[in-house]
């Protein structure tokens, strides 16, 4: 019994931190950093490397100013407006923030500055999204945005 024990403390203190969870803190440090791809991502409008973040996609759905835009509509949406614009300035305002729900899911929020690119206008907003790991990968699974009011 104390041989398997030991045996056991052993192979959890040899196993990489993926397998055994990571504490909450490196968690949320690596989703504020998954936050700030995304936004990099869309400023060098890579629409592969931001779609990849999306999961669920059959029932993900994105609230635009009160406007619900499933998965479908939002993929060719994203690759067409990011095909189209020589420039796409987003930025975080300061730094988002992450609110852990759970090992396997997390809420991201922030205040995100838009310069204004082809016919969408400069803005500042609010964004909101929902993390799931899935496969061991974060994903997103639900987001919000909606523009601040001058």
């Amino acid at each position: 019994m104390k041989t398997s024990l030991l045996l056991g403390i052993l192979i959890a203190l040899t196993l990489p931190a993926t397998l055994v969870g990571r504490p909450p803190e490196d968690t949320a440090a690596d989703l504020a950093q998954l936050a700030q791809k995304m936004a990099r991502d869309l400023r060098d409008r890579n629409a592969d490397a931001v779609l990849d973040i999306y999961g669920r996609r059959a029932e993900y759905v994105h609230i635009e100013n009160g406007k619900e835009i499933p998965f479908a509509q939002l993929e060719p949406a994203v690759r067409s407006y990011l095909e189209s614009v020589k420039t796409n300035e987003i930025y975080w305002v300061g730094t988002p923030t992450v609110l852990m729900l759970g090992s396997d899911a997390a809420v991201v929020y922030g205040t995100h500055q838009f310069a204004g690119a082809g016919t969408r206008e400069a803005h500042r907003g609010k964004w909101t999204g929902v993390f799931q790991r899935i496969g061991g990968q974060w994903k997103l699974v639900h987001s919000h945005s909606s523009d601040e009011k001058d």
